[in-house]
């Protein structure tokens, strides 16, 4: 793919830790002229409770009631009824108010850091300094999940990029490298899946259209991951996870062989739970980093660890060069 972007949007605010940066150096390296924005958010689900640790949503669940849209003038009223002096924006748990952002401050540093690294911009949602007033003024902001954009939403941001696109943005015809070139697979929207296979293990469909390798339990199966480069390069496997713990995936364990089944010096479980901070439920891609495999065939042997409800679930492999970081990414489901 030769196609030159001008600018790059990247929003993994939550995630910024781990990984963010090697993306946003390896995007760096490919399109040197390129505008790299980053987006930090916040959503409704930032807001707890000091005293009893709910969440913004929890807390309308227990207060309001059931599936009470974010907009509605019930949840205002509510808020309305609470005093100032009991929200603030707070950095420190010792703080003695009500409520308070959950705060993010490796995500936010993290995030500065790439952005530092590649000399990017950021671009951060506006943010009142009260949680409650936050709440107040700039729900309409938010659709009625308490956490994905509404259309007013996309609007500001929109209208917010759109301006540091026409403050910094260039056009450029320089295209850079892959640092020697990436192999990446991935079967999870059409089930096509290229690397051979064997053992228990088999292609299954799962939720709208999702499709991924299930390994089921005993001795799991192997795959046949082909290095077409002259070099080492960095084997990613990516699989289904859900959070908070417990996970209805199985902790699986993954080793590296070669074709005589000699072992790489690879042998690690994957954890199939996503851990996310605001502590609300996610069905998520997870990508690890395994380790290096060299040029040619390398048999990636996987056995899952635990009898769950859900199988393993694995729906794509990338073989890439790296920068050194050991790190772990996640994408929407």
């Amino acid at each position: 793919d030769d196609d030159i972007y001008d600018v790059i949007i990247l929003e993994y605010h939550l995630r910024a830790p781990e990984g963010l940066q090697v993306l946003a150096q390896r995007l760096r390296e490919r399109f040197p002229d390129a505008l790299i924005i980053f987006f930090k958010i916040w959503h409704p689900f930032y807001v707890r409770r000091k005293d009893s640790r709910q969440n913004f949503f929890e807390w309308v669940t227990e207060t309001v009631g059931e599936n009470i849209p974010l907009q509605s003038d019930l949840i205002h009223e509510a808020m309305l009824q609470t005093k100032e002096e009991d929200w603030t924006y707070v950095q420190q748990p010792q703080c003695d108010s009500a409520w308070t952002y959950v705060q993010q401050p490796q995500c936010d540093s993290a995030i500065e850091e790439a952005a530092t690294a590649v000399g990017g911009y950021i671009y951060e949602l506006p943010k009142n300094a009260s949680p409650r007033m936050a709440i107040i003024h700039h729900s309409h902001w938010f659709a009625k999940d308490f956490h994905h954009l509404s259309e007013r939403g996309h609007a500001l941001v929109a209208n917010g990029i759109s301006k540091l696109i026409n403050q910094y943005g260039s056009r450029s015809d320089r295209l850079g490298t892959w640092s020697g070139g990436d192999s990446c697979q991935s079967w999870f929207t059409d089930g096509n899946v290229e690397v051979s296979y064997e053992g228990n293990i088999q292609v299954a469909q799962f939720g709208d259209g999702k499709h991924a390798l299930e390994v089921y339990m005993g001795e799991g199966g192997n795959l046949q991951v082909m290095n077409p480069f002259d070099t080492v390069r960095t084997l990613y496997l990516t699989y289904m996870a859900m959070g908070p713990a417990p996970s209805l995936y199985p902790t699986t364990k993954v080793i590296l062989m070669n074709e005589d089944s000699q072992n790489l010096g690879v042998d690690m479980d994957l954890d199939p739970t996503s851990y996310v901070p605001d502590g609300h439920r996610v069905h998520v891609a997870k990508v690890t980093k395994v380790g290096s495999v060299p040029p040619g065939r390398t048999i990636v042997n996987l056995r899952p660890l635990q009898d769950t409800e859900l199988h393993f679930r694995l729906t794509g492999i990338s073989l890439t060069s790296d920068f050194g970081f050991d790190y772990v990414l996640y994408g929407n489901q």
